[in-house]
């Protein structure tokens, strides 16, 4: 287990970064492609599922694959990772409110699925672009 400083050290966000966010969860998945980093993803062919519960819950394919970024709602075949939050946790994540691996430790989201991928998401989907 890490300690909560080296948490807060290494995964902190910006707070203009974090103004920036999407307020609901909806909103935050279905703008990933916005701030998609290719360079980031480089040769990365992936299918993520998120399992959204909650206010405006509902389940989302970001695919991620050939240098872009797509997201539907529905489900994957066979995805390399699924996620399993509710969506204000997802929100807050995103916004810095709460620390995303200390957030995984606590059971406040689950994943299932190659967790490579999902130590990855910071740098493949960082602040908004201007």
């Amino acid at each position: 287990k890490y300690p909560d400083y080296y948490l807060k050290k290494k995964y902190r966000v910006r707070p203009e970064a974090a103004a920036a966010v999407p307020d609901t969860v909806e909103k935050l998945i279905e703008g990933m492609p916005g701030v998609f980093d290719p360079a980031a993803a480089g040769d990365l062919q992936a299918e993520i599922q998120f399992d959204v519960s909650g206010d405006g819950g509902g389940k989302w394919v970001v695919s991620i694959g050939g240098g872009g970024c797509k997201v539907r709602k529905g489900e994957a075949v066979a995805p390399v990772l699924t996620i399993e939050t509710p969506g204000d946790i997802w929100v807050k994540i995103a916004r810095g409110e709460i620390d995303r691996p200390k957030a995984f430790m606590q059971g406040l989201y689950r994943a299932k699925g190659d967790m490579k991928v999902l130590m990855r998401l910071p740098q493949l989907f960082g602040a908004p672009r201007k």
